[in-house]
């Protein structure tokens, strides 16, 4: 019967293991998702880093990582202060591409 409950746990840790990694692929892929997202937005806008830092109070250097999708101390909030100054919202801001 032990041996039941160690094939179970071992089974257990495994899935873990694999939700874990996806949901890692998945929050970089959402990274990736939200800046590309958001650049295309001001882009299409003609808007520069610099004017969308001085409407939303976030630093270029900040911007250039979002939109590069290596910012992973990204919030919601920032993104909807950022979707809000070119405006958008948040949800299109994170909206799955099919790129």
């Amino acid at each position: 019967m032990a041996h039941d409950l160690t094939g179970t746990a071992a089974e257990e840790k495994l899935r873990n293991t694999r939700f874990k990694e996806e949901l890692a692929v998945k929050k970089l892929k959402l990274r990736a998702d939200v800046g590309k997202n958001l650049q295309a937005i001001r882009c299409a806008q003609n808007i520069t880093l610099e004017e969308l830092s001085a409407r939303t109070a976030v630093r270029v250097h900040y911007l250039k990582k979002i939109e590069a999708g290596q910012a992973p101390g990204l919030t919601i909030l920032t993104v909807a202060r950022i979707a809000g100054a070119l405006g958008a919202t948040a949800a299109v801001a994170v909206r799955e591409r099919e790129d």
